[in-house]
């Protein structure tokens, strides 16, 4: 008897130092988040990639299509990049979903408003800034409630879900190559305003984490999430009620962007190299069906090699998910194969005036473009701290909507021809990964240094 009172008050006393603690669910719930990010992304980007066969013809009749392309996607980029600074700070007050929904509507309000404009400054305002500002707001959203779902599985998930977007995205060109010749410009847009309502069910399924939230048995000493997000909230509210009257517009600034995270230089050139990624690639890629255009491709050919684009996209994404389940590497190691391979063939298509060279080459972009954009949000993420995620994104947005002011006016004062136009964007590209090329390899010497020394 006295062996069995020992042994139930050493159970008892273990189960007393037992703390339960609250983790990610890592599925459940979260796979409807996922589902909804593929909803999102699948009908936002159907425009993007299929801008120059739905508007091309119209920008023509009204003068130079190379130059409204970009000059629409500037101002598109710019709203988009800049809603990251207002979505960070309606982030402390109200809920993913409602931010989520009201950008949803916003979008397809732009995109509905699309089917009538009668001239550029029409097209430029639905599009490039009603579109731009509902997207600006639903893609932090859907990255946050993405990350906090997920951990362990965020990269394995990430792989499947950007799989899944590339896969219905692959018969977009030819699908909208049919809707032209058989709708018009108009109606082509009309289905497309259509098929952007399903953003509004995206980010409708999107639950505040904390219901979700798996309970475990763990050290005492591990942090509870659950409990760390209330007081987060509760501290932020004390220290807002604490300091509402002495708050300055500078520290508003600092405390909206959180700008003491570019007090990191690696930090800073993350967000540099990302940026410029970006922001050259979305150009190309608009541009990319009126440069075939202009290299003397049908709008057949045009459509079919845009086809096979989203084709190396496609398979790209799925080499990364195997690649994914069975090796572990950073997130921005994969970002920077992804610039130097790019970059590298986007110069192979601007200079070589083989027609099937230029043609491998665009199809090779869209392969090693995938290594770009699927691990390009969990790069930031492994920047920093779940909780100033979307203040890292909102940096990142803000960069990108600088490089998008500045890059048309690069463009128009330096290039007068498609292939000086490809050159810059590649040699903006290659600079964002020589950076980070440098910097790797300037850690990697001070860290043998220091076990030199040691």
């Amino acid at each position: 008897m006295t062996n069995i009172n020992m042994e139930l008050k050493s159970n008892s006393k273990r189960s007393e130092k037992l703390t339960y603690t609250w983790e990610a669910p890592d599925g459940g719930w979260g796979y409807m988040v996922a589902l909804g990010f593929v909803l999102m992304f699948s009908f936002t980007m159907s425009t993007f990639v299929c801008f120059g066969l739905v508007y091309g013809k119209f920008l023509k009749e009204r003068g130079d299509e190379i130059t409204s392309t970009t000059y629409i996607h500037g101002v598109f980029g710019v709203t988009f990049s800049f809603m990251g600074l207002l979505t960070n700070r309606l982030l402390s007050y109200y809920s993913l979903r409602l931010i989520g929904i009201i950008g949803s509507i916003i979008y397809f309000s732009g995109a509905f408003l699309s089917i009538f404009v009668q001239n550029v400054s029409q097209l430029v305002f639905t599009f490039g800034f009603l579109q731009g500002v509902g997207y600006g707001l639903m893609v932090p959203v859907v990255f946050t409630a993405f990350n906090q779902y997920f951990v362990k599985k965020r990269s394995l998930v990430n792989s499947i879900s950007q799989g899944m977007i590339t896969a219905l995205t692959l018969t977009y060109p030819v699908i909208t190559q049919y809707l032209v010749e058989n709708f018009g410009q108009r109606g082509t847009a009309a289905i497309f305003a259509a098929g952007s309502l399903n953003a509004f069910f995206a980010v409708v399924l999107i639950q505040p984490v904390e219901k979700h939230m798996v309970k475990k048995v763990q050290d005492s000493e591990a942090p509870n999430l659950k409990t760390e997000f209330k007081q987060i909230s509760i501290t932020n509210e004390k220290n807002n009620e604490k300091h509402q009257e002495s708050i300055t517009f500078l520290q508003v600034i600092v405390d909206t962007l959180d700008l003491t995270l570019l007090c990191d230089l690696k930090f800073v050139n993350l967000i540099v190299g990302c940026a410029l990624a970006y922001v050259t690639d979305i150009c190309l890629i608009n541009l990319t069906p009126l440069l075939l255009l202009n290299r003397g491709f049908s709008s057949q050919t045009t459509a079919f090699i845009l086809t096979l684009v989203v084709c190396g996209d496609f398979v790209s994404r799925i080499i990364q998910t195997i690649f994914n389940v069975f090796i572990t590497v950073k997130s921005r190691y994969l970002v920077l194969l992804g610039l130097i391979s790019a970059g590298i063939m986007r110069l192979v298509f601007a200079l070589d005036e083989d027609l099937m060279v230029a043609a491998i080459a665009i199809i090779a972009v869209g392969f090693f473009r995938s290594w770009i954009h699927v691990p390009l949000p969990l790069a930031i993420a492994e920047s920093c701290s779940s909780k100033r995620f979307p203040a890292a994104y909102g940096l990142y947005m803000i960069t990108t909507g600088i490089f998008n002011i500045l890059l048309p006016i690069l463009l128009a004062v330096i290039s007068q021809t498609d292939t000086t136009t490809v050159i810059i964007l590649a040699a903006l590209i290659l600079i964002g990964g020589i950076s980070w090329t440098i910097e790797i390899m300037w850690l990697k010497g001070c860290q043998v240094k220091n076990n030199d020394i040691k």
